[in-house]
């Protein structure tokens, strides 16, 4: 698939590869940038969508008791 019809449909990957990988040492020079350890990002990445889960099932109840309160009798 060509990368215009990925972009027509709604499909962007981020950070573009069209002009190769993206090179950090400037930012790790310059700011003092230490990157996470893929294992660490990983595992915080699992545990944010473990807890966000948490605040589906909540919203869910929620929803259910405001169609209960607002239903026309």
């Amino acid at each position: 698939m060509d990368e215009k019809n990925l972009q027509g449909r709604g499909r962007f990957f981020y950070p573009s590869v069209n002009c190769g990988p993206v090179n950090n040492a400037k930012s790790k020079a310059l700011l003092e940038f230490q990157p996470t350890k893929l294992e660490t990002a990983i595992q915080e990445t699992v545990d944010f969508f473990k807890s966000a889960n948490v605040f589906v099932g909540q919203k869910k109840k929620v929803d259910k008791k405001v169609k209960k309160a607002t239903e026309v009798k």
